[in-house]
């Protein structure tokens, strides 16, 4: 059986462990050598391609079935991984197990959260910090918001988990459909929880909700507490648990996001403020934490509440335009909120990235020249937004990451040019059944192209005729954009002729 990753487990792989970080994680915490990670991918595709490469050439025995078993177990309700380490462990492919056998103690015992392990305490309760976060007015939008929403989350908490240096191993979630459970092991200092996740958690938030409008934009209530948990195999039991989630739905927190125009709001038990912000562990100011009453079904106490980012907060008096709910202008900071918060200038919002093959790159600039006119439209060219001294790589990597959708130019040249399909293919990778329409082919003439391109519908443009090309690539980016169409005279009636 080979070692190499399947197309589909790449591209599962890619679009949950998007960045190098998260993915070399994985692979160490597989067992991979070290010399096996990839450095220097162009993104997440390109890095799970090289390392499917490296596992054909027989880079580590088992290495394939290794890598999805740790996926699987950070992820345990991933559409594709349980199920495909359940047939390799079925076709003997898994270590330390013979087909039809039972696996091996070794292979089987690994110590998680509640998690039966070697030791014979499975069951017990065992101590663990307890994360709730809960996205504020979530319910009465619409199901295509959700899912943007939902997949924004889920890459806001990986990131803010990778740069907080917690091992995704030691962490365990649970959807709650406007939100997450996570359970953290004990080999997490709280303090790492409530500082360090914490402020990469808003870092991320701000980043994201810079390039979107209020529907779009992701506001949490976040709850942190600690104690004992027992994980039941669906999910957590254990009074810790309990207190958690009576804390995000408090009366308290949500007033304090009414009242404030903050990404997230924070509450943590007075166990937790104890142990953690009382003794200004890594910084942390007390005096940024305000005591409030919490009196909610199964629970009846006090916790501190604070609003990350916001020094200052205790003491303001919410104003009556605060109260309305959230006017912060795209791009400008909330009061309090620091400088260093700042996206880099060169991050602003994409409409369109537009790639194309080199000998196509004249295509990209007409493509963008005609979208920009009026202002309509905002189109990244490689060719026209990377200036001398940029890092290109890096400036490309930016534009993927704020592009809402990538228009690709296809052409007998792009086969041939495995940059621009790096760039369409990262794209895809986030919305491969095209329910936002994210990857957009414009195609030269009478081009037929193949493989995955082929079950999106194209714009296709005559190469002969400037303005009859023009037309119709503005009008369909319309219907794209729109997601519909409808003409603004009635159409001729299709009988009576010829009959």
């Amino acid at each position: 059986m080979t070692e190499r990753l399947q197309d589909d487990e790449v591209l599962e792989l890619a679009r949950v462990f998007r960045d190098s970080l998260s993915g070399g994680q994985l692979l160490l915490h597989a067992g991979l050598p070290e010399f096996l990670i990839p450095t220097g991918a162009a993104n997440s595709l390109t890095f799970w391609q090289a390392v499917s490469e490296a596992l054909d050439a027989g880079g580590v025995d088992g290495g394939r079935f290794r890598i999805l078993a740790r996926a699987a177990e950070i992820f345990p309700a991933n559409r594709l991984f349980p199920g495909r380490v359940d047939d390799l462990r079925a076709a003997g492919a898994a270590p330390g197990r013979r087909p039809g056998g039972s696996t091996t103690d070794a292979a089987r015992g690994r110590d998680r959260v509640g998690a039966t392990s070697g030791s014979g305490a499975g069951g017990l309760p065992k101590p663990a910090t307890v994360i709730v976060l809960d996205a504020v007015g979530y319910s009465p939008r619409g199901a295509m918001v959700h899912l943007e929403i939902r997949r924004g989350l889920r890459e806001i908490i990986e990131d803010a988990v990778a740069d907080a240096g917690i091992s995704p191993e030691s962490l365990r979630s649970q959807d709650k459909g406007d939100g997450l459970l996570m359970v953290a092991s004990s080999e997490v200092p709280k303090a790492v929880i409530g500082i360090r996740f914490v402020d990469e958690l808003r870092r991320g938030l701000r980043s994201f909700n810079r390039t979107r409008n209020d529907l779009g934009r992701i506001r949490l209530r976040l709850a942190l507490h600690h104690g004992d948990v027992i994980e039941d195999g669906t999910g957590w039991a254990g009074n810790a648990v309990i207190v958690a989630c009576r804390l995000v739905d408090a009366p308290p927190i949500k007033k304090a996001l009414d009242d404030h125009p903050a990404d997230v709001a924070l509450i943590v038990s007075s166990a937790f403020y104890d142990d953690v912000v009382d003794l200004e562990l890594l910084g942390v100011d007390p005096a940024e934490y305000r005591e409030v009453a919490v009196d909610v079904p199964k629970f009846s106490g006090k916790a501190w509440l604070t609003l990350p980012g916001r020094p200052g907060w205790v003491r303001e008096s919410p104003s009556p335009a605060a109260a309305a709910g959230p006017a912060t202008a795209a791009g400008t900071p909330a009061e309090g909120e620091s400088a260093n918060d700042e996206l880099p200038g060169d991050a602003v919002k994409w409409d369109f990235l537009i790639a194309a093959a080199a000998e196509d790159a004249d295509w990209c600039e007409w493509i963008a020249f005609v979208l920009e006119k009026g202002d309509k439209y905002r189109a990244h060219v490689e060719t026209w937004d990377v200036q001398a001294g940029d890092h290109a790589v890096r400036q490309l990597e930016a534009a993927m990451n704020v592009a809402h959708r990538t228009i690709i130019v296809v052409s007998e040249h792009l086969e041939a040019a495995p940059r621009a399909q790096a760039v369409w293919m990262n794209k895809w990778v986030d919305d491969p059944g095209g329910e936002h329409r994210s990857v957009v082919p414009v195609i030269l003439g009478e081009y037929e192209p193949a493989g995955l391109l082929f079950g999106i519908k194209p714009i296709r443009l005559r190469v002969n005729d400037p303005e009859a090309a023009e037309k119709e690539l503005l009008s369909q980016i319309d219907r794209t954009v729109a997601g519909r169409y409808r003409p603004d005279a009635q159409p001729p009636f299709p009988g009576l002729a010829g009959r």
